[in-house]
């Protein structure tokens, strides 16, 4: 705070109005209020809702804009048809590539902010209100703003985090025939040469003189493009058949009771046994379900096969009477002939017959494929037997129910339990994997829900079970004490290197860019663990990752995801006022040019 009234008030008060130091001193102690007002907000955050719901629904929706967005045959556009997908209502396009819209917007957002963090004399002081605005605004946000939403400071940020054992052969490759460029090429055998040519000067060890054959070789290989073009020897590729053939269950089902539910319809309960591939337990399951739903599944492997061996008809759809009931166990014989053809291996071997069984066989309620044929077979040659039955019963029973529906249960507020909390956090989880190793582009639906639970697996396993605990525990650390006063050095010897303003920052040469940005892919694609890497296969793998590094290579692609998770803060941080509508009417105060800022902030 001393250096921002220092450079901002202090440089021009000082030597052309009064030597006085009431004005720099009262500044300084009305910031100082402000800080420590705005610190007692965060401490009542919910900073692991933010980080696990709302930041993620931001970065999600992010995500799916710019694989919109990348579908264009011209890559130069991506920025323009990104900002063209998005909502009507978000008016991002001009403030995020316009400079003067873009600081008009950060004015308006700090006024947002004073006004919720003064108190009212302090917001009807005009002169102070501007001086503590612009200085946040000149001296704070535009520097850092500018500065964390270039590419090449992003691309920077993400080698610093990542892990260096990334850093192999076969993700350089891989970072180099997917997204590589001309001049990355040259680039990285401008280094190769330059780094043989100083072991050459230098007096050569054992070790150096190996280090010097294996850069050779390595060089080599890549001008003569061999290295390019030969298969990698990261984890095996699984394809979508070969995925399949490793994930297809064993299963076997078998009837062994009924009963009648409270409408007085047959249930029949069957037992389910689930084998998966590998050294996995069983899993076993009892589901129920009625004659209709045997019906629907007949007619569904009946369309999916042509047609279905006599040995898979059903028994006859009529109640038993008192005299007949030693002929159930025939009927349920029927029904476990019907499930043991529909289980064997060789029906199962065909995709859309193993989802079909396997819906039926879920433990959710089943959802009928061939409703509307059952209703054309049930109107066509059931109800005219219906009703001749219906004529030669003796009992007079009536047949009318009441069709008064049932009370709705009274819901009452369910506490969120540690469980609750870790469901929502792994769903938020699986839901980033999902969009960024667009698995929903998979047509086999069975398939994508074995890759989930898979995908969950793995995420449960890394964080030892409790995964919205491990968050906390990251977070917490991340806000502690101690890392947040580490964040405020680094801001200030960044933005005051020895207690002088920074010069701006100058532009980094075209080489270094260029390495810079292929070192950030290798790493990135180098970061998926090969578990994951197995069960999404590795062209999935390569692809999310230079999705997810091409998405922050546009500055004001990067502006745009910036400002909203700053919005989503704010909104969080004072979530009893109506911050976001506010902050809205700011934007479209910006974009159009019109309307009066004070009196959208009183309203």
């Amino acid at each position: 705070m001393g250096y921002i009234t220092r450079d901002f008030v202090e440089s021009w008060f000082h030597h052309h109005i009064s030597p006085d130091t009431a004005l720099v001193e009262h500044v300084q102690s009305v910031a100082g209020t402000l800080v420590t007002r705005l610190t007692q907000r965060l401490k009542d955050m919910d900073l692991v809702a933010y980080f696990t719901q709302m930041l993620m629904e931001v970065f999600l929706e992010h995500l799916r804009l710019f694989k919109k967005a990348t579908k264009i045959e011209d890559s130069r556009k991506v920025v323009a048809s990104f900002f063209d997908n998005e909502h009507c209502d978000d008016l991002w396009a001009e403030i995020c590539c316009n400079p003067k819209a873009e600081e008009a917007y950060l004015r308006g957002t700090v006024d947002v902010l004073l006004y919720l963090l003064l108190s009212e004399e302090e917001h009807n002081s005009a002169a102070l209100h501007q001086l503590l605005r612009d200085a946040m605004v000149k001296q704070v946000c535009m520097r850092v703003f500018q500065t964390v939403c270039q590419p090449d400071y992003l691309n920077a940020t993400i080698i610093s985090v990542t892990k260096d054992n990334s850093l192999i052969q076969d993700t350089l490759v891989a970072a180099l025939t997917h997204g590589g460029s001309k001049e990355e090429l040259q680039v990285l055998q401008q280094h190769l040469k330059a780094e043989i040519e100083h072991l050459e000067k230098t007096g050569l060890t054992n070790e150096d003189q190996q280090r010097k054959s294996c850069l050779e070789r390595f060089l080599s290989a890549l001008t003569s493009g061999e290295l390019l073009h030969r298969p990698t020897s990261l984890p095996e590729i699984l394809n979508e058949e070969e995925l399949e053939s490793k994930l297809l269950p064993t299963i076997t089902a078998s009837v062994e009771r009924h009963f009648e539910d409270s409408a007085k319809h047959i249930v029949y309960e069957i037992n389910v046994e689930c084998q998966h591939q590998g050294d996995a337990p069983a899993e076993k399951w009892v589901t129920t379900r009625r004659y209709r739903d045997f019906q629907d599944l007949q007619l569904t492997l009946r369309n999916i096969l042509g047609g279905l061996p006599t040995d898979m008809s059903l028994p006859a759809q009529r109640s038993l009477t008192k005299s007949e009931r030693d002929l159930l166990s025939s009927k349920l014989q029927a029904f476990n002939t019907f499930l043991k053809k529909a289980t064997s291996e060789s029906f199962l071997s065909n995709l859309q017959v193993f989802e079909a069984v396997f819906a039926f066989l879920s433990k959710e309620e089943y959802t009928h494929v061939t409703k509307d044929s059952i209703k054309v077979i049930d109107a066509v040659f059931a109800q005219p037997f219906r009703a001749i039955t219906a004529l030669t019963r003796t009992d007079k029973t009536d047949s009318v129910k009441s069709s008064v529906a049932a009370p709705l249960p009274v819901l009452r507020p369910k506490t969120v339990t540690e469980e609750d909390e870790d469901a929502i956090s792994l769903k938020v989880s699986v839901a980033l994997l999902d969009e960024i190793f667009d698995l929903r582009s998979s047509s086999n639906q069975w398939l994508r829900r074995q890759i989930m639970g898979i995908l969950k697996q793995i995420i449960r396993a890394t964080f030892d079970g409790k995964v919205n605990r491990k968050i906390k525990e990251t977070v917490d650390w991340y806000t502690s004490s101690e890392q947040i006063a580490s964040y405020i050095e680094g801001l200030t010897n960044s933005l005051w290197p020895g207690g002088h303003a920074a010069s701006p920052m100058e532009t980094r040469s075209e080489k270094a860019r260029v390495c810079s940005a292929l070192l950030t892919r290798t790493k990135l694609i180098g970061s998926v663990p090969d578990a994951l890497m197995h069960v999404i296969g590795i062209e999935n793998g390569i692809q999310g990752m230079v999705r997810l590094f091409d998405m922050f290579q546009h500055e004001e692609i990067n502006k745009r995801l910036i400002y909203k998770l700053m919005e989503g803060f704010l909104d969080t941080l004072f979530s009893e006022y109506r911050v976001k509508e506010t902050l809205r009417k700011v934007r479209v105060n910006v974009s159009t040019g019109e309307g009066d800022l004070e009196n959208t902030l009183l309203t």
